[in-house]
């Protein structure tokens, strides 16, 4: 089975080594690891667009569910890995601290763009480079983490699609309020190492101290006296005939 070509950047030692696309060996000081998997050097000479994808999670032969997705998306629009674009992979493979040096490195190699998966991928490629393309496949608050100015005007470097997790966190405490009448305790799980979730927790509990709102009516009827109608010599028109729920005669 060919396996497509990528480079891949994996979290090890420091001192790591290098396998670029010309299959010459270098060293770098840092600890990530690049290395191509097939193709051949007149494939890798050919000026295609190249695309740095920066994630958080490990590279393996077989895509994960999100990158299985992102390879999905250029397929149908046309663009295809290894023949129509080149694909260069950059993981901190789990170590958020690695993050920066991933980052570094797709900088380094000069991609066209770079695809960063999830947020704080995406931050880091932010503060990596203010040049090179910044799209970010997911991100939950774009514009309270500084990702953008705005969703409508992004500014900047950077764009993607927004998550709007902050914005649905409180919905999710009114749908549990919904399903479970008696609730009255919530338990919320969420990390300071991400952005987003601070905000999350905060339009959380601002729902949960709105649980308890000031009744409003349901129902409303249109009631008409008609014997004071008459005696007020007013005529009912068939518009308001029409809506009438009960007539007292």
């Amino acid at each position: 089975m060919r396996r497509r070509e990528f480079i891949a950047l994996v979290g090890g030692a420091a001192g790591s080594v290098v396998w670029p696309l010309d299959g010459k060996t270098q060293k770098l000081g840092g600890s990530l690891t690049v290395a191509p998997i097939g193709g051949t050097a007149q494939q890798a000479a050919a000026r295609i667009p190249r695309i740095g994808y920066l994630t958080l999670s490990p590279i393996s032969d077989k895509p994960s569910a999100e990158r299985a997705a992102f390879l999905r998306g250029l397929r149908e629009l046309g663009y295809i890995e290894g023949e129509t674009i080149q694909i260069e992979y950059s993981s901190a493979e789990s170590f958020v601290e690695l993050l920066p040096e991933a980052a570094e490195a797709l900088v380094e190699h000069g991609v066209d763009l770079i695809a960063a998966a999830g947020t704080v991928p995406a931050l880091t490629a932010k503060q990596a480079t203010q040049t090179i393309p910044v799209v970010f496949t997911y991100a939950s608050d774009p514009v309270g983490n500084g990702l953008v100015a705005s969703l409508a005007r992004p500014g900047g470097n950077a764009t993607g699609v927004s998550g709007m997790q902050p914005e649905l966190a409180g919905k999710k405490v009114e749908l549990l309020k919904e399903v479970l009448p008696v609730l009255s305790r919530i338990a919320a799980l969420w990390t300071s190492a991400h952005p987003a979730h601070m905000r999350e927790l905060e339009e959380a509990q601002a729902a949960a101290r709105s649980l308890v709102p000031v009744e409003q009516p349901t129902r409303f009827e249109l009631v008409v006296n008609l014997k004071t109608s008459t005696l007020l010599g007013i005529k009912m028109p068939p518009s308001v005939l029409v809506r009438i729920d009960r007539l007292i005669e």
